[in-house]
């Protein structure tokens, strides 16, 4: 069991001027610490998690084959979803993702790999646009599991934050897709399927034989913003996790992507040891 007495100071040296909402847990739903985990917080790419799932359920019969439709997001000049990319980068984004299967695209949302960010971006987009745009999207998500309704899909990856807002999620609802797939329990997808989508969200397997399962964003901007959510499962009970921290709009404090970046990491690193690992 955690150590509930360090587990109550487990954000005591956030940075000044950051805000937090933690959930961490069971599979099961379970919760072993929470902190502000129904506040609506900027998701960045951690959204794409739930996105995948959708993309995988709208092609289930064809994961192995380009997806249908995906020129067309591209011949048309003000689709929102590369209204707000350059010439140059609309064309290599259309060059590289019109060739990628449906899993292939799902990978390359998930991670940038060897590609550009704005291609990895690029790749959600597109998802976003087959799945009918950002109301459809987070109705679509909505609609697989209540326990998902803290997202809310506003805007197309890159475009302004400040015209239809920053993409959405909960930390509990964040963890509560991790905890669905570690389960292995997707409403409407078969078996494989939720295999398939759990090997794009591997990130490592370490020698002990834990496997960490992620997907994680930032934004830059202010203001910035830095989530990290997953799950590792192996010889020990598994636990899931999702940690949104941003910094806090208006705030006397000023607070740098790197400084918030490099207290996230610290602070995954401190989940794992404290509930995975003791």
């Amino acid at each position: 069991m955690p150590n509930t007495t360090r587990n109550e100071g487990l954000l005591a040296d956030a940075p000044a001027g950051t805000q937090f909402g933690v959930w961490i847990g069971r599979p099961n739903g379970d919760a072993l610490y929470t902190h502000h985990a129904d506040a609506v917080m900027p998701t960045a790419s951690s959204i794409k998690a739930a996105l995948l799932i959708e993309l995988f359920a709208m092609h289930e019969e064809q994961l192995d084959t380009p997806p249908e439709g995906v020129s067309e997001i591209f011949t048309a000049r003000e689709h929102p979803a590369f209204v707000h990319y350059s010439k140059r980068d609309r064309q290599e984004s259309e060059e590289l993702l019109t060739k990628m299967s449906v899993e292939q695209l799902g990978r390359q949302m998930i991670r940038v790999g060897e590609n550009p960010n704005r291609v990895y971006n690029g790749a959600a987009n597109v998802v976003i646009a087959m799945l009918g745009g950002p109301t459809q999207a987070t109705a679509r998500v909505h609609e697989r599991d209540d326990r998902f309704a803290g997202h809310t899909v506003n805007r197309y990856m890159l475009a302004d934050r400040n015209v239809t807002g920053d993409n959405t999620a909960t930390p509990e609802s964040l963890a509560a897709v991790h905890s669905a797939l570690a389960r292995r329990e997707i409403k409407g997808l078969q078996p494989e399927t939720i295999e398939r989508i759990r090997n794009v969200l591997l990130l490592d397997k370490d020698r002990s034989g834990t496997s960490h399962y992620f997907k994680g964003g930032s934004l830059g901007s202010d203001p910035v913003t830095y989530v990290r959510a997953g799950w590792w499962e192996g010889k020990r009970p598994t636990v899931v996790y999702a940690v949104m921290g941003a910094a806090i709009p208006d705030s006397n404090e000023t607070v740098d992507a790197e400084t918030l970046n490099t207290y996230v990491t610290k602070l995954e690193g401190r989940i794992r040891q404290q509930f995975f690992e003791e």
